[in-house]
């Protein structure tokens, strides 16, 4: 095999009775695909591609983060440059980390730690770790942010 290909291997099956909330999507397409009552994996699957563009309206980084997710889904008609997957990848990263931020910020909160002391431990101010903890409690409540996903060290 040529050093200069890369061959892009396909994210494993998701079940169709998957929700939507546990594929980690980008809050804008999470939020399109909820305003249109597409719920699971399945419902988005049954979708043509005309049907899909049309409805959600997201370009081709919506699309592509879906179908890069979800996986196994054959939307030829799909394709983005090497620039917009970067542009993807660094984002689900910055999401992951926000996410992994508003856990941690959490936990310490759960195990006794003033707002004055966390904002200390991350180097922000009480009230920014206040509203880091608002956020965490809001999406926790709504099912966006799992407090037993521990946060991962980056």
């Amino acid at each position: 095999m040529d050093g200069d290909k890369q061959t892009d291997t396909p994210p494993p099956k998701i079940p169709n009775e998957t929700h939507i909330r546990a594929l980690g999507l980008s809050p804008r397409v999470y939020n399109a695909l909820k305003a249109e009552n597409h719920n699971t994996v399945g419902h988005i699957r049954r979708l043509s591609y005309k049907q899909f563009k049309r409805l959600f309206n997201l370009g081709k980084m919506g699309l592509y983060e879906i179908v890069s997710i979800i996986g196994n889904w054959d939307y030829p008609e799909i394709v983005v440059s090497q620039t917009t997957r970067e542009r993807f990848e660094k984002q689900r990263r910055l999401n992951r980390e926000r996410d992994n931020r508003y856990l941690h910020v959490y936990q310490l909160r759960r195990n006794g730690k003033m707002f004055t002391e966390i904002g200390q431990i991350l180097g922000v101010s009480n009230t920014r770790a206040a509203a880091l903890y608002a956020v965490a409690e809001e999406r926790i409540a709504a099912g966006d942010l799992s407090e037993r996903d521990p946060p991962s060290q980056s």
